[in-house]
């Protein structure tokens, strides 16, 4: 499953901690690993523009089947 977060920061560090925070709900819901069921992508939303205009496999899956929270 993909995972796309969206992030003012999406530097190194901002990366790693979100990935950590995501890894630690996992255990805390007795899930796997984020790595065996998950794909996270942590972009800005101006990645996500730039991915819309070029017509991106990924992105136009995304948009097909998202689930927003």
């Amino acid at each position: 499953m993909d995972v796309l977060v969206l992030v003012d920061d999406d530097s190194w560090e901002a990366k790693a901690r979100i990935h950590d925070t995501l890894q630690t709900g996992a255990r805390a819901l007795g899930l796997q690993p984020l790595t065996w069921s998950f794909s996270v992508h942590i972009h800005t939303p101006q990645w996500l523009a730039q991915r819309r205009e070029i017509r991106s496999f990924f992105v136009t899956e995304v948009d097909r089947d998202k689930v927003t929270a």
